[in-house]
């Protein structure tokens, strides 16, 4: 970007700052004065006040009255060597600061605790991560020349739609969103390293389903980042609608089909400063019928005339049926059972091998509900 332009553009943008008139919030829980000293405050805020004259009664404490006057925080000489490069401490008594251009070479800054920021000008700087999420007024960010990998905006709705509006332009590995004012001249909306990635939107990953008893389906998810919970959606029988939310990455339709596929849509959602709930985008749906699932364990022992099947017990299956293929012969029934996990086949062969598949089953009113299956085994009497 032309440095002439940018230097108009930032002129700009510090006019075109709104101050906030929020009510003035008290210091602490118990107190409206803090004392100025490296407990409370980080050594690049120290510096700034005593350079600036924050406490302008001169008594040590931090005031709400001289808090009121701060609206900028402007930090632009270097830090001494061998001096801390944090801001972490002491930002959140600023309350009443709606724009902040600091670039000192600050490796890490916290401004979850100034909700009226609107502008921030951080370039240059050594920072590995920036969190404006609990900054919903802001409407301006400048973070080039930084380390920093991800940039999320999922609550920064105001930005968000600002940058929609916006024309990009990159140069020497810089992006800038930009909202034109003249010919000449416009507005930093966005500015960041190309190598940033930016995220507008929580997006699902990993869905997946499978069955888990009578009626039942279970669902699991990859976590997403800084996700609030999550908005599970099904369609049942060609109707679509809500089924349920969870903090969790998993959860469990207890009143799935059985008879036919459910399909299911995961949107992960945050909850912003006014209560709102935004929602993410889920790309790809997930199947499943509401049937047992596949036994689990399964094994084949032969022993003189038999064979004998075993198996761990699928949650809800009502019976087992059992499956095979003997010598000489083709796929097909040989037994059921419902009074265990255990199946005693006195037909197998003694000479060659007789395959085997267990299917689990339940029952819905009258008719037989089969699950899935798992691999088959082989064996052969002695």
């Amino acid at each position: 970007m032309n440095r002439l332009v940018k230097t108009l553009t930032a002129a700009l943008a510090c006019a075109l700052i709104i101050p906030s008139f929020a009510s003035a919030k008290t210091l602490s829980a118990d107190t409206s004065k803090v004392k100025i000293d490296s407990t409370n405050f980080s050594y690049v805020l120290l510096r700034y006040m005593k350079a600036e004259g924050i406490d302008r009664n001169k008594d040590g404490y931090l005031t709400k009255d001289e808090v009121k006057l701060v609206k900028t925080i402007e930090i632009l000489d270097p830090i001494e060597k061998g001096q801390p490069t944090d801001c972490d401490k002491g930002l959140e008594y600023f309350y009443n600061t709606t724009r902040m251009l600091i670039r000192c070479g600050l490796t890490s800054i916290d401004i979850t605790k100034n909700p009226n920021l609107e502008s921030i000008g951080f370039d240059g700087n050594n920072l590995t991560e920036l969190d404006i999420s609990k900054c919903p007024k802001m409407r301006s960010v400048s973070c080039e020349k930084n380390q920093i990998k991800e940039l999320d905006l999922v609550l920064n709705e105001t930005l968000v739609t600002r940058m929609k509006g916006c024309f990009v332009e990159k140069d020497d590995g810089i992006i800038s969103y930009n909202e034109r004012i003249t010919d000449m001249m416009s507005y930093i909306v966005l500015s960041y390293d190309s190598d940033v990635k930016l995220v507008t939107k929580r997006e699902m990953s990993g869905l997946s389903s499978a069955p888990a008893g009578k009626n039942t389906v279970r669902l699991a998810w990859n976590s997403v980042k800084n996700a609030d919970g999550y908005l599970i959606y099904a369609q049942k029988d060609g109707v679509y609608g809500y089924l349920g939310m969870t903090s969790n990455t998993s959860y469990v339709d207890k009143k799935a089909l059985d008879s036919d596929y459910n399909y299911y849509w995961v949107f992960p959602y945050n909850m912003n400063n006014s209560g709102k709930m935004i929602v993410g985008n889920c790309t790809k749906y997930t199947f499943a019928k509401g049937v047992t699932s596949a036994v689990k364990n399964l094994r084949a022992n032969g022993t003189k005339g038999k064979v004998t099947l075993y198996w761990s017990a699928s949650e809800g299956a009502d019976g087992y049926l059992i499956y095979g293929i003997r010598p000489g012969g083709s796929y097909g029934y040989i037994g059921t059972t419902t009074s265990g996990t255990t199946f005693v086949d006195t037909k197998a062969s003694t000479e060659n091998w007789t395959y085997y598949w267990v299917y689990p089953y339940h029952m819905d009113m009258y008719t037989m509900i089969v699950g899935g299956t798992a691999p088959y085994v082989y064996s052969k009497a002695r």
